[in-house]
């Protein structure tokens, strides 16, 4: 018997289409590309100033650069900023860098205006763009990705990011083109390089995060799976999140954190299919059956069999677990403490239960010194009122009628068993049929 963790294959909350979304995304206008006439070439960072301001965090600082025939800057303002905090060290950067400046025909112009981008992306990281190169890079992306050339779209952003690797909007995009060109491993990097992920983005990052950590759940990737099912809780905090996250931790044997984010996952997932109410649930019962709440595992047990018996994984789990913890108090002798593991589990694990009550009466079958014969038969009965045909109940039942001195009782209880094994019913112990015919045999005087 093994556990099999069911999981939510469509998401609990409801997706705005992802393509409609994109849309929007694309409809951003960006800045228009530098006009070049005749033999003017404008200014470039040859190498990049330093900074003794503290940079706030991640952040685009545009600023506009008076550059001189030596390559200095005059002056240098901000032209705009996501992030104020950072204004003082692009001011620095900008006025301790070096440019090659301005030129016509090949000769340095005195001073030249020059617009560029510095990117901040940590406390000491800082990128310069080129406003010019990224707004025809941004361009050519955006319309390949209109016209669904996904693989066009990824080259001339890879061949952008390679000189300017934490540029938002690009990485972005290229996870948008990852994403519609089914590489969801490269769309998920994609968003998590980008950081903050903006509205018009956030329906697809999600998606690609989720995607993502089912991928890598199934792969039994467990700690990618938790990573990206926790980015993608952070964007949506939905059910299907904290769900997928809980069943990794599951799988990896974290069983508090487990239970945590199930207990979450059900706390949100009140407005959910029945089917889907019941995944989370199963996954519930699981977690609390692995870490030894057998308690909790079984009144959720009960709880998922009302919401769709079809998900059966809590029944699994207890009913592996229940069988362990019997095997072993059998091992030591303990058939009472046997019998009632099995009994008190059976309730909660649906196909099983008539095969366990069946396996408590064997172990009562096996107390000594001497068997209650009447509550062996009595746990038999309970397995027969589930599965009249059940060839341990049956015989089970036959053998505590006989030693009852019923012969004529145990005789129709052995026949039953009998015929259920012609029947082609399957018993784990392969000395069973023996013993049934046996019964038949040595009853059928009696009958």
């Amino acid at each position: 018997m093994c556990t099999r963790v069911v999981r939510t294959r469509t998401m609990l909350h409801p997706r705005t289409s992802a393509l409609a979304l994109i849309a929007l995304a694309l409809a951003v206008p960006v800045a228009a590309s530098a006009q070049l006439t005749g033999t003017y070439t404008p200014p470039k960072v040859l190498t990049r100033g330093t900074s003794t301001a503290q940079i706030a965090g991640k952040g685009e600082v545009t600023v506009k650069v008076l550059v001189k025939s030596n390559g200095t800057a005059s002056s240098v303002s901000i032209v705009k900023s996501d992030n104020p905090g950072d204004n003082a060290a692009a001011l620095q950067v900008a006025r301790t860098s070096k440019y090659t400046p301005g030129k016509h025909g090949g000769k340095a112009d005195p001073v030249t205006f020059y617009t560029y981008v510095l990117l901040f992306s940590g406390a000491s990281s800082v990128d310069a763009i080129d406003t010019a190169a990224r707004s025809d890079a941004l361009k050519r992306a955006e319309a390949d990705l209109r016209a669904g050339k996904y693989d066009t779209a990824k080259g001339v952003l890879g061949q952008y990011l390679s000189a300017s690797p934490n540029d938002v909007r690009a990485n972005l995009l290229l996870g948008v083109a990852d994403y519609y060109s089914n590489d969801l491993p490269a769309a998920a990097m994609a968003f998590d390089k980008a950081g903050t992920i903006p509205d018009t983005f956030r329906a697809l990052a999600i998606q690609a995060y989720y995607k993502y950590a089912s991928s890598q759940l199934e792969a039994k990737n467990y700690a990618d799976a938790e990573a990206y099912a926790g980015k993608e809780i952070a964007l949506a905090g939905a059910a299907d999140g904290y769900n997928l996250r809980g069943t990794a931790e599951l799988e990896s044997h974290q069983y508090d954190a487990a239970i945590a984010d199930l207990e979450k996952a059900r706390s949100l997932t009140g407005s959910a299919s029945a089917h889907s109410q019941a995944v989370v649930l199963a996954n519930l019962g699981t977690a609390y059956a692995a870490s030894g709440q057998m308690d909790k595992a079984v009144a959720i047990s009960k709880q998922v069999e009302a919401l769709d018996p079809n998900v059966t994984n809590v029944e699994d789990a207890i009913a592996e677990l229940t069988a362990g913890k019997a095997n072993a108090a059998q091992a030591q002798g303990d058939f009472a403490g046997a019998a009632q593991l099995f009994d008190s589990a059976a309730p909660a694990v649906g196909k099983y239960s008539a095969t366990f009550y069946g396996s408590a009466a064997m172990d009562l079958m096996r107390v000594v010194p001497k068997p209650d014969w009447k509550a062996v038969k009595a746990e038999a009965d309970k397995a027969l009122a589930l599965d009249t045909n059940d060839v341990v109940a049956n015989y089970v039942a036959g053998y505590a009628l006989s030693q009852q001195n019923d012969s004529k009782g145990a005789y129709a209880y052995f026949v039953r068993a009998q015929t259920a094994v012609k029947n082609g019913a399957k018993v784990s112990d392969p000395t069973l049929p023996v013993k049934i015919d046996d019964a038949v045999k040595q009853t059928a005087s009696g009958k």
